[in-house]
């Protein structure tokens, strides 16, 4: 029976300590990853140890549900233990026709295998150490738990020095927003910003069959260019040039030019069946955008940093504003380029067959063919289509004084007011080019009237939020960002929480939101004259209890 329980993970370090004691004795585990390679490092100190107490390695069928796990199907996968020499061993696994190897560097047991998936580790000495390193070849790579621990602290070491950090002063709101602010930069660089766009869930446990969405990419990463670590966010870009040739394929077989970025993707950038995926489009701007960030920040060190940035990169800005350019369909009488149906909007609860120039996508493609315009016009190409339709493209649709859904539809309000506000995000994501100050006012009070608030997810709160201070209504803003609503709750250990959904126990995006929302902030309070991003700016906002109050 275990008692005295306790753990603590130090973000500083990125090292977890455990301490309980089992059958009155004490026992401590410290755990940690490598960042330079996939390598999990274990401690393990206890009295136990060399009376008996034994730990076992068990390997599952990999399985696309929450868990990641399957337990029940030990015919379909294969796992083999070879001692190689002293304290060095390597697992085999094979699990239909994915082939990998754990190999495993130990001290202070030995390992045994005792059933088709379980390895048993049997102590020797009271303290055992483990580094489990996964790899596609056999015996490539053994880490120490030393160096393991080195790459652990030097690279969160590393984060929490550089960059921007707010720390936010005053009532128990600002305690409670600093605390969801640190914990969500953690829990993101850990999830969010590999060397591909993360699942909704990152890599705590599996959301919509362990795929990611490409629509999400933006909301969970784009903060990391924002506070001033770009490189961060760079890590991903490699994947969207690997993948351009199905990107390419998708836009051809449907018709039109250049690359069209799916919903929900596989690694190797296939769209997967979705009945939403193909009439879903608010990602398509998404990679050029997270390119100019990224640019901006090189800029402010080097200008020929970013124009090599902009010459290696110019090509994923170009195949997607040319598919942007043919996607959308001239209309001869109102002299417009309109999005046409069928398609899913940001705010997925419309028939695809009834939506036409929906509110934010309109605003988000005229903004990108403009950032596109401006790289050709770096590397002094013409690309006069992008000119045409980013002055042509049809303006955000206003009924009754109030932004609307999309144009087919006179009353957002009363016959759709759940999920994403979408029409909000042209003034808060962007810095709403076209928008009228006014009317946009007016639709953020409706909205925060009529709309069914618990139907929001995670990163609407933020959107309210970047809505509101951008229109300068900032008690209304922190209001909105810090709702008790059952999709804005932050768990202890920081991830937003969506109460009441069993297949999403938690949500990276709220977490990349909230952070985005707060260099949007300060960029507009805050931000010395002239500065062009959120990099290396420290802050604390004296008075900040009066602001939350």
């Amino acid at each position: 029976m275990l008692s005295k329980t306790e753990q603590c993970l130090d973000l500083y370090s990125g090292v977890i300590k455990s301490s309980f004691n089992l059958a009155k004795e004490p026992v401590s585990v410290t755990t940690l990853s490598s960042h330079s390679s996939d390598t999990l490092a274990v401690k393990i100190t206890s009295s136990l140890l060399k009376e008996g107490l034994a730990l076992s390695l068990d390997f599952p069928y990999p399985d696309c549900r929450i868990t990641g796990s399957d337990w029940t199907s030990p015919e379909k996968h294969e796992t083999v233990l070879k001692p190689l020499s002293e304290g060095l061993y390597t697992i085999g696994r094979k699990a239909d026709r994915t082939n990998y190897f754990v190999n495993i560097k130990a001290s202070g047991c030995s390992l045994k295998q005792t059933s088709s998936h379980s390895i048993t580790l049997s102590p020797e000495e009271e303290t055992v150490i483990l580094t489990l390193t996964l790899s596609k070849e056999k015996s490539s790579l053994f880490l120490s738990y030393e160096d393991a621990f080195n790459s652990s602290t030097s690279f969160w070491e590393g984060f929490w020095e550089k960059g921007a950090f707010i720390s936010a002063e005053g009532s128990q709101r600002a305690k409670e927003l600093e605390r969801r602010i640190i914990l969500s930069e953690y829990l993101s660089a850990l999830n969010s910003l590999g060397t591909m766009p993360p699942q909704e869930t990152g890599l705590i446990c599996n959301s919509w069959y362990g795929k990611p969405h490409l629509e999400m990419h933006f909301i969970h990463s784009v903060w990391a260019a924002l506070w001033g670590r770009p490189e961060l966010l760079e890590k991903s870009i490699g994947w969207y040039k690997k993948t351009l040739p199905a990107a390419r394929e998708n836009a051809e077989r449907n018709g039109y030019k250049g690359a069209r970025w799916t919903k929900m993707v596989s690694p190797s950038g296939k769209d997967c069946p979705s009945k939403i995926s193909p009439f879903i489009i608010w990602q398509q701007p998404h990679i050029i955008e997270m390119l100019e960030l990224i640019r901006k920040e090189k800029a402010l060190t080097s200008e020929k940093a970013a124009l090599d940035f902009v010459s290696e990169n110019y090509i994923l800005v170009k195949e997607t504003a040319d598919f942007i350019a043919d996607y959308v369909v001239y209309d001869e009488k109102t002299d417009t380029y309109n999005i046409e149906p069928p398609v899913i909007p940001v705010q997925e609860r419309f028939n695809p067959e009834d939506v036409k120039n929906p509110s934010f996508e309109l605003a988000y493609f005229k903004h990108s063919l403009k950032i596109a315009l401006g790289w050709a016009k770096l590397l002094n190409k013409a690309e006069p289509k992008w000119q045409e339709v980013s002055e042509k493209i049809a303006k955000p649709p206003v009924y009754g004084g109030l932004y609307q859904a999309h144009q087919n539809i006179t009353d957002t309000f009363n016959e759709k007011a759940t999920d994403h506000p979408s029409m909000l995000m042209s003034l808060g994501y962007l810095n709403g080019e076209d928008i009228d100050r006014d009317i946009m006012k007016n639709t953020l009070e409706k909205v925060l009237q009529v709309w069914d608030l618990p139907s929001l997810w995670g990163w609407d709160f933020a959107v309210i939020f970047m809505t509101a201070v951008r229109l300068g209504l900032y008690d209304t803003a922190f209001d909105c960002l810090l709702a008790e609503e059952p999709k804005n709750r932050y768990t202890k250990n920081g991830n937003n929480a969506q109460i009441g959904r069993t297949d999403l126990p938690l949500y990276l995006p709220g977490n990349g939101s909230l952070l985005t929302a707060m260099a949007v902030l300060i960029n507009l309070l805050k931000a010395p004259s002239g500065e062009k991003t959120f990099s290396d700016i420290t802050l604390k906002w004296e008075g900040f209890d009066i602001i939350l109050e």
